[in-house]
């Protein structure tokens, strides 16, 4: 089976009601950033030696970039996440991190 996609939202183009509506949820999509290997070092750095202190970070959810400033209050590297503010964040969706 093929993947639709947008194209299963096509026959409600038809209503002009919901032209603007499909628009706005179909152009509101941010892309992950690229990460060079300098950027996943520095972010691998921070995490390996950190002590508690704040950090702001930077992450992708539902595709939308979101930025949440706080303590860790713990990292598994095990399952590859870690809690900030009562937030669970997986590393691959990590794109920036920095001591506050």
């Amino acid at each position: 089976m093929s993947d639709r996609g947008m194209k299963k939202w096509l026959p409600f183009k038809s209503l002009i009601e919901q032209q603007e509506y499909i628009k706005a949820i179909t152009s509101t999509k941010d892309n992950m950033p690229q990460l060079s290997e300098d950027q996943i070092n520095e972010i691998n750095f921070i995490l390996t030696n950190y002590n508690g202190e704040m950090v702001k970070i930077s992450y992708m959810k539902f595709n939308k970039i979101l930025t949440i400033e706080g303590i860790i209050k713990s990292i598994d590297v095990i399952n590859h996440f870690l809690i900030i503010n009562e937030t669970k964040i997986k590393f691959e969706n990590l794109f920036f991190v920095k001591f506050l």
